[in-house]
């Protein structure tokens, strides 16, 4: 059996790399974190920006393989089956690596943070739908097409559309934001911004992995 025909093993793939991509996004933020406590705040976000784009490529490369899948099961019950065992598997492993990652780099900096008060709620929330858009939003894309198959062309094309929400947010108001205060050097919103950053990308994951067990339940 061509391993392309192996259902396991692109499940396998979307999985591993979705979670890739956090973790370079995750590098992203730690790079810009790490250049500003170094005093290298232009080389940082050179570095950051060139690693978040490398994380782009693991994004986009999963919408043609979701494709792939809804040719293989057309039958909108099969899919949703399959979609629904890719969202759990990734969105538990994503929780897990990104807690993990995220009380590291805690532990690992507590010296240069000097402060208690490190997540700000309304940036996490914010950060939180805007990421949902940029992950999730291919499996959204794919299921609607595949329930409403007469209309799927035009769905599929919406996949650029939702994806304008995260960009726009995170390159005129996360990071103007982000920018103007290490300007300033107000060490404290800077890294009340990177760290609610990073925690966002535990906290999306683990709300999508609680509506996906509370559904499995219902």
């Amino acid at each position: 059996m061509p391993i392309i025909n192996n259902i396991y093993f692109l499940i396998f793939l979307i999985v591993i790399g979705s979670v890739i991509a956090l973790i370079i996004d995750f590098y992203s933020s730690y790079l810009r974190f790490k250049s500003y406590t170094n005093n290298n705040i232009a080389e940082g976000i050179f570095l950051s920006d060139f690693v978040y784009y490398v994380r782009r490529s693991f994004v986009f490369f999963i919408p043609p393989i979701l494709g792939y899948l809804s040719i293989k099961f057309d039958n909108y019950i099969n899919y949703n089956t399959i979609i629904f065992s890719i969202l759990f598997y990734k969105s538990f492993l994503s929780s897990l690596i990104m807690i993990l990652i995220f009380i590291y780099t805690i532990f690992k900096y507590k010296k240069k943070i000097n402060s208690k008060h490190i997540i700000d709620i309304k940036i996490v929330l914010i950060n939180s739908m805007s990421l949902s858009f940029l992950y999730y939003s291919p499996y959204l894309v794919n299921l609607f097409a595949i329930y409403y198959e007469e209309y799927s062309a035009l769905i599929y094309q919406l996949y650029p559309f939702l994806y304008i929400f995260p960009a726009l947010y995170y390159n005129y108001f996360y990071k103007v934001n982000l920018g103007k205060y290490m300007d300033l050097k107000d060490n404290h919103r800077v890294i009340v911004y990177l760290f609610s950053y990073k925690f966002s990308l535990f906290f999306f994951n683990f709300i999508i992995l609680l509506i996906l067990i509370l559904y499995k339940n219902l």
